[in-house]
């Protein structure tokens, strides 16, 4: 092929001796599974079917909350990690509104395709769509108001509300959606009823209910809390009757079997949640034998209209589920929005650790590790990958010094090694490739440190070695180098830490990346500068460090600071992966070969938002692997 035109096609795709680099093949999510839970609603249509809205976007579940699946398909993509809301059509389980960026969405086909409505005014949430599709309840401070056409236009209701009444919300009788309820606030609060649909209204309560919720399966049953007791009417907000006083604040509140229904409710305070369940016939409350784990900060749950049903709850840390009334809860979160994920270690084909989480089963199912540390740094041993050292944050509830941690197992169990380490927190580690057992730690404030012993003791590199490190790492070939990026630039020493040589002079130096197949090739990235110094550089060298050119990053010129990473690929050392957030915007993946340009692997990346480390993984099948806010994603690559 031409190679002028080779270039002017890949200006649209790749560069062309990095084409056959990428498949076709989009990012897709692999874990860790399990990040923060927003809402959760279960479709009156298909008891199985739930939707839910977390840091990773929509998901759906179709068995229960067993497992999820991304649901915001061609949303936009900021808008689609933005949408909340959530409200099913209780005639079709394939049919969901939600809101976001100030517009409706409403989807038909279980989230793969979204169609966008105008709101009927600034700031009005959407609160409940009448069985058929056609007619939905939306408002907010501005009022409430209708629409008896998908939400094409609206129509605001005033007959029987005081004027600048507020709606907080709105639930729609199952057995006859011509009732309705709505909790007001204003000169008149209170629960108001309409009989007609909407034409007109009367309060039926003298003061607003929150979480006000129609019995799914009894007709002229409301429930709400009023912020001190749980209410009930029977009678279709005639009377009421106080069924429970919970001990804190309700987070959330669904209804189990029963006719009246069973109530459960989640009352938390901090990051302790409790469930609690009011007997339907009779009203008696108790406790669920057993809460879900006390860090897990639950806020929202769902329960099975069944007898033998499951109890969902969602919090910080994605799903649990009890199928035994509270007795016991275990994880119910695969395929559900990842969870926030640090450094990334490769183990082998379907073993991979990243942050906190280690999976066997390439990202189905994901183990927590040393609880109560926060992992900032993996690596390996070159010659066996069981042996891992993590590097962690300092733990400042009892003021111990910095820790490594190490594993012969592959992260199923560690060891911890401090011997000659101080407070500081840990920003990298590196494993000597011609020398297993000997490891190199950086500290964001102390220096570098080294182990001759696998990690069994420690000591700090005096002299002039760097301070304020960000990245170290080492050249496994005869030189013998090892290289730190620091808050001043890139430094160098060949002899073990006696000696540093300074080959870049930045305000900060973020990442650096040695090519494991040709020495002579080195990449540096700059991470912070101000409006006096030139822009924000990529770095590039070929002669082993001796020289650097000057590149152009990806981002905009103006940009005082970029996180970036870096990952080399290991069968075409001219091609560098980088993935970086200019200026805490959202982020993206790029590839550069040979003498450029960059160009952008960011499409299907499902978040983009906090981008933490990029990991290039040549094996039988090449991949690449980004740890973003919700978790990792891969891209399989062109063997």
């Amino acid at each position: 092929m031409n190679p002028n035109r080779c270039r002017a096609l890949l200006v649209l795709a790749v560069a062309c001796s990095s084409a056959a680099a990428l498949s076709a093949s989009p990012w897709r999510p692999v874990g860790p599974w399990g990040g923060t839970v927003v809402e959760v609603v279960r479709s009156p249509a298909e008891p199985s079917v739930l939707y839910a809205t977390a840091s990773g976007g929509i998901h759906r579940s179709t068995d229960g909350g067993l497992t999820w699946a991304s649901a915001h398909g061609d949303l936009p993509r900021r808008t689609g990690f933005g949408v909340g809301q959530l409200t099913p059509d209780p005639s079709h389980a394939e049919t969901l509104w939600g809101a976001g960026d100030g517009t409706f969405w409403q989807t038909r086909d279980g989230g793969a395709h979204w169609t966008a409505r105008q709101p009927p005014a600034a700031g009005a949430r959407l609160f409940a769509v009448a069985p058929g599709g056609e007619t939905l309840f939306a408002g907010g401070a501005a009022g409430l108001f209708q629409s008896h056409d998908r939400g094409l236009t609206w129509q605001r209701l005033r007959r029987g509300f005081q004027p600048g009444y507020g709606v907080v919300g709105l639930s729609i009788d199952a057995s006859d959606p011509r009732r309705v309820w709505a909790s007001v606030r204003g000169k008149e609060p209170g629960v108001y009823m309409t009989h007609d649909g909407g034409a007109s209204w009367r309060r039926v309560l003298a003061k607003k209910l929150f979480l006000l919720r129609a019995d799914p399966h009894s007709a002229g049953v409301v429930v709400g809390w009023d912020g001190a007791n749980v209410l009930r009417s029977l009678d279709a907000g005639r009377s009421w009757q106080v069924l429970a006083t919970p001990p804190s604040p309700i987070q959330s509140l669904d209804f189990g079997p029963g006719s009246p229904s069973r109530i459960l409710y989640l009352a938390s305070y901090d990051i302790l949640a409790r469930v609690f369940a009011i007997d339907g016939a009779s009203g008696a409350v108790s406790e669920l034998d057993a809460a879900p784990a006390q860090d897990f900060g639950a806020n929202v749950i769902a329960a099975s209209p069944s007898a033998d049903g499951g109890i969902l709850v969602g919090g910080y840390r994605g799903f649990v589920r009890s199928d035994d009334q509270g007795a016991t809860w275990v994880r119910s979160d695969t395929g559900f929005a990842g969870a926030f994920s640090g450094p990334i270690a490769i183990l082998g084909a379907a073993s991979w650790l990243a942050g906190n989480e280690r999976t066997a089963d390439g990202g189905k199912h994901w183990t927590h590790f040393l609880p109560g540390q926060t992992v900032t740094a993996l690596a390996f041993a070159p010659n066996d990958r069981r042996v891992v050292y993590a590097g962690t944050r300092l733990a400042r509830i009892d003021g111990g010094p910095a820790r490594i941690y190490k594993s012969t197992d592959g992260g199923t169990t560690w060891e911890r090694s401090a011997k000659g380490l101080r407070s500081i927190d840990v920003t990298a580690v590196a494993v000597d490739p011609r020398d297993p057992a000997t490891l190199y730690l950086a500290t964001e404030y102390d220096g570098v440190f080294q182990s001759r012993d696998a990690a069994a003791h420690w000591r700090r590199l005096t002299g002039d070695a760097p301070t304020g490190a960000t990245q170290l790492t080492i050249a496994g070939t005869a030189a013998h180098c090892l290289f730190v990026t620091t808050f001043k630039g890139l430094r160098r020493s060949c002899d073990d830490g006696a000696t540093w040589d300074s080959l870049l002079e930045l305000s900060s130096a973020l990442d650096v990346a040695l090519s494991r197949t040709d020495s002579s090739r080195i990449y540096a990235v700059e991470g912070y500068t101000d409006a006096s110094r030139p822009p924000l550089r990529y770095w590039r060298s070929v002669d082993g460090g001796a020289s650097f050119v000057a590149l152009p990053l990806p981002i905009p010129p103006e940009s005082t600071s970029f996180t970036a990473h870096l990952a080399i690929d290991e069968r075409r050392p001219d091609t560098v992966y980088l993935a970086g957030s200019p200026d805490s915007r959202d982020g993206n993946v790029w590839v550069w070969t040979g003498e450029g340009p960059w160009h952008e692997l960011g499409d299907g990346l499902g978040s983009r938002e906090h981008l933490r480390h990029l990991a290039y993984d040549a094996g039988a099948k090449p991949r690449l692997f980004v740890s973003t806010a919700a978790g990792v994603y891969l891209h399989p690559l062109a063997e």
